[in-house]
């Protein structure tokens, strides 16, 4: 059902952001007449019809379920679990679109001084930026809330380096006077990274792909 409308779902618009589905029609008027442009049901936000794709295969899907009498001679089995793959395969781009502009939106949202901090280290036009997840060691005993960084999704140069990260975490009010380890999880195991390794190097050891999105780890430095 069209959760504007009501009724079942028409020449299906889906959101991009948020997945959410909605009749052409009733979408494209809510975003005429309302003031703000966001998703109606999650508030998300939703610009324009540009920012919703055509879904094809949910169309036919809804079909068959509003015309039961008529899904033999419409699709086969086979067909109908050939359109239902291929819905799971768009759905899924779909959201791996959606985390990646939630991720840029978290990396420009950073402030000013953890950027500058890790854009210091001269570097050539050539070089590309690395996406990362910077997050207290899990499981490490006496964690807690303030041990977690406001906002752990950062950008920077693929040439900044370990000890540059636990430069930029000393640098947090509630980091002073601590020194920190890096790590990677490989393979369900914690590896301890040298201060000299560089986000690039850290890609190509453990991805091949030197655009790799990586989830690196801290922890106070043991003895």
């Amino acid at each position: 059902m069209c959760p504007i409308c009501k009724d079942p779902l028409k020449s299906i618009l889906t959101s991009m952001s948020c997945l959410h589905r909605f009749c052409d029609e009733c979408i494209t008027r809510h975003l005429m007449i309302t003031q703000h442009k966001n998703c109606p049901l999650c508030r998300h936000a939703l610009a324009s019809r540009r920012n919703a794709r055509k879904d094809p295969n949910y169309d036919k899907l809804v079909a068959m379920l509003i015309r039961p009498s008529q899904r033999e001679s419409s699709l086969s089995k086979a067909e109908l679990q050939e359109l239902r793959r291929k819905h799971e395969l768009q759905t899924e781009k779909f959201r791996n679109m959606s985390r990646e502009r939630m991720f840029q939106a978290e990396n420009k949202n950073q402030t000013s001084s953890s950027s500058s901090m890790l854009g210091k280290r001269s570097h050539s036009a050539e070089t590309t930026n690395v996406n990362f997840i910077l997050k207290p060691e899990p499981n490490s005993s006496g964690n807690n809330d303030s041990d977690n960084l406001k906002k752990p999704y950062i950008r920077a140069s693929s040439q900044v380096n370990m000890n540059d990260l636990i430069n930029f975490l000393k640098a947090k009010v509630q980091f002073q006077s601590m020194d920190f380890d890096i790590l990677i999880k490989f393979k369900e195991e914690l590896i301890l990274l040298s201060g000299e390794d560089t986000l690039l190097s850290v890609c190509t050891r453990f991805y091949k792909d030197a655009t790799s999105e990586l989830a690196l780890y801290f922890r106070k430095k043991t003895a």
